[in-house]
């Protein structure tokens, strides 16, 4: 029997799926960390723009870092 596949087997996702709940969790945990770090922010006199900027790059270097840049 020819053991070499025909065609390449589907991508498998590494990630499992969330449940709405898990989901919901997870958003509102985040909405808590970001009024978290808001309240900080302004508490150390940081206007709502530069902590948007800081922000901002921070994602940025964690978008580059997972796609191994």
């Amino acid at each position: 029997m020819d053991t070499k596949l025909k065609r390449p087997l589907r991508a498998v996702r590494l990630t499992p799926v969330r449940t709405p709940e898990e989901q919901r969790r997870l958003g509102e945990a985040a909405i808590k960390a970001m009024n978290e770090l808001a309240r900080e922010a302004r508490r150390n006199g940081m206007t709502p723009r530069k902590a948007r900027a800081i922000l901002s790059e921070l994602r940025e270097e964690r978008k580059a870092k997972r796609h191994g840049r």
